[in-house]
């Protein structure tokens, strides 16, 4: 096995990103209209977006004129257009933490790592989450289950087929979405996984307080704030549109808050079992040390004895040190992540409990 460098390291995350679904997918777009003003730079992620987005809306409407759907135009106002300024907002938000998740691997994670010691374990990673045969199935999945959820709801809330335009826009604006959706969930969650199989190089006396440590919790932090804030305009949403139901309710614990809660508990198990190691590691240098003292010093003079003390000193301010990362500010994330979609179902809680168990 060759052994891996730093640059490798970087080149590597960057050309899982370059060649995944969603580099490949906003790449193309983003070329095609930079070719269509005459310009070489590729077309800002933004504005890619945005005409993606209003593409779709003129041929789920044009096929609803060519089919007759005179419910078209009814449904594009209440239901289309605030849904296309939502996952707008959303597609540029993930691809920021998306950028943002690259530009933090490449910087900070690639020169905090040992990497004779964990090359194995980057390799594995790298090797599972950038194959096609991952990617493909995981899009699939994110495309075909938001847009299932969304069908449903709309149907059965509706009480009557909203058309097939409608149907089509759903699966298209969805497909647009679900290659973030794979880097944010997929990636993030066998990221924190994996974590444990690194190794990294810790500040010795107070492992918790080495900067890369301290930069991932942040990430992680900015990951949960930023789908909590997508699920409560969400809930912004479909309210008004009268779309929040029981299904709509087990759709976001099933594809938002069961991966974060798998993503905190998994991020969290990572960086203790990364933070005892070091510190039973540091531990055993100092006892070594203490004890190379003694047996070969006599502990009654003035040096070794001075020596000796500030070791043990040393030692307990070590062994006092957190081994955890969990925190105020971690779990006020938590909750907030889990509290704001919470708080939308809490303002239709008696209409729920009429639609399960019936008025009282």
């Amino acid at each position: 096995m060759k052994e891996m460098t730093r640059e490798n390291v970087c080149d590597e995350i960057e050309r899982v990103y370059q060649t995944s679904l969603l580099r490949r997918y906003w790449g193309f777009i983003g070329r095609g209209l930079a070719r269509l003003v005459g310009r070489k730079v590729e077309a800002p992620m933004w504005l890619s977006v945005m005409v993606m987005l209003l593409l779709i809306q003129v041929i789920t409407t044009g096929i609803a004129f060519a089919i007759k759907d005179r419910s078209a135009a009814s449904v594009s106002f209440v239901y289309n257009y605030p849904m296309l300024v939502y996952i707008w907002f959303c597609i540029v938000l993930l691809h920021a933490q998306v950028e943002r998740f690259i530009g933090f691997f490449k910087k900070d994670v690639a020169k905090a790592l040992d990497l004779s010691a964990s090359q194995s374990a980057i390799e594995a990673w790298f090797r599972n989450v950038g194959r096609p045969s991952t990617q493909v199935p995981a899009f699939l999945f994110f495309t075909a289950l938001m847009t299932a959820v969304t069908i449903y709801v709309l149907y059965s809330q509706q009480n009557r087929t909203a058309g097939i335009s409608i149907y089509l826009f759903t699966v298209l604006i969805f497909a647009s979405t679900a290659s973030h959706l794979y880097w944010i969930l997929v990636i993030s969650i066998t990221l924190a996984f994996s974590t444990r199989n690194l190794s990294f190089h810790l500040f010795p006396d107070d492992p918790s307080q080495t900067p890369v440590i301290q930069t991932m919790r942040q990430v992680s932090g900015g990951l949960m704030l930023t789908v909590a804030l997508l699920l409560a305009l969400n809930i912004v949403i479909v309210i008004p549109l009268n779309l929040f139901s029981r299904i709509y309710l087990i759709s976001v614990v099933a594809v938002f808050w069961t991966p974060l809660l798998l993503y905190f508990l998994f991020s969290e198990s990572a960086f203790s079992h990364l933070l005892i190691n070091a510190k039973l590691h540091r531990l055993a240098t100092l006892q070594e040390q203490i004890l190379e003292i003694e047996n070969h010093q006599d502990v009654s003079q003035k040096e070794p004895a001075e020596a000796v003390k500030r070791l043990l000193d040393l030692h307990d301010r070590v062994k006092s040190a957190s081994v955890s990362m969990i925190n105020l500010n971690s779990v006020a994330n938590l909750l907030g992540s889990l509290a704001l979609p919470l708080l939308g179902a809490l303002l239709n809680i008696f209409d729920i409990w009429g639609k399960v168990f019936g008025t009282p």
